[in-house]
């Protein structure tokens, strides 16, 4: 099968735009929590975080630009509810980071899910790295924000 054929680009067009929303609601999400957080630890991990995922979207973009498709430029409102990131919002302003990494961990799991759908997916070499390599990143903050839901005190699960 040719990779190169526009017919061929287009049908992962809708999964990596999905993709897209969810990397921009996580950039969102980890912003927002880092607004709400108490431990400066906390906030400047999730600020990570949130950059961190404003780059994938920005790396899916151009990918699915260069193959010539038209990318999607923003996160869904409505999609955002179900990627996890909705209550938070919603929360007082004093919320525990308990709480919020509670939310968090919402967020991940949707982005983790999303990440192995496209991963399944038969796709074109050079998207298929990018989305390995960031489906790597998103596992392991998966993981350090599970880490920190289930720890007392969530600041001291930073390294």
């Amino acid at each position: 099968m040719n990779h190169n054929s526009s017919n061929d680009n287009f049908k992962y067009a809708s999964e990596i735009n999905n993709l897209i929303e969810t990397c921009k609601d996580g950039q969102k999400g980890f912003d927002e929590a880092a607004k709400r957080a108490e431990s400066s630890s906390v906030q400047s991990l999730f600020r990570d975080f949130s950059h961190q995922r404003a780059q994938f979207a920005q790396e899916l973009q151009t990918e699915l630009t260069n193959m010539g498709v038209k990318p999607t430029d923003t996160g869904s409102v409505a999609g955002s509810i179900h990627r996890g990131w909705i209550d938070i919002r919603s929360m007082l302003p004093n919320s525990h980071d308990h709480a919020i990494v509670a939310e968090a961990e919402r967020g991940e799991d949707y982005a983790k899910t999303a990440y192995e759908k496209v991963q399944l997916l038969d796709l074109p070499p050079s998207l298929k790295g990018i989305v390995d390599r960031q489906a790597a990143q998103v596992f392991e903050a998966h993981n350090k924000v599970r880490e920190m839901k289930h720890s007392d005190r969530p600041e001291s699960m930073i390294a």
